[in-house]
C-alpha cells in the first residue's frame, strides 16, 4: 500500500464520522499532524531531487519556501 498524503490522511478524518463529536483539542492534534506529514513528504521530494543533499538543506529549503516552521499554527 502506498504512503498516505497529507492531504489523504485531513479528508479521512474530516470525513470521519467521529469527526463531528471530536474535541478541539483532539482535531488541533489531527491538523497538527497532516501539517508535519506535510512537511515531511515535502522534505523527502527535495532529497529525492536534489540527490545528493543534507537534511540541513531539505530543511533549509522547506523553510524559506513555506515558512519559518509548520508547527508554528496560527490556529
Amino acid at each position: 500500500m502506498a504512503q498516505q498524503t497529507a492531504v489523504e490522511y485531513i479528508i479521512e478524518k474530516l470525513q470521519s464520522a467521529q469527526w463531528e463529536y471530536t474535541p478541539w483539542p483532539e482535531r488541533r492534534k489531527i491538523i497538527e499532524q497532516a501539517k508535519q506529514m506535510e512537511k515531511e513528504q515535502i522534505i523527502k521530494a527535495y532529497h529525492d531531487d536534489n540527490f545528493p543533499c543534507s537534511h540541513y538543506g531539505a530543511e533549509q529549503y522547506y523553510n524559506e519556501t513555506y515558512g519559518k516552521d509548520s508547527n508554528e499554527s496560527n490556529a
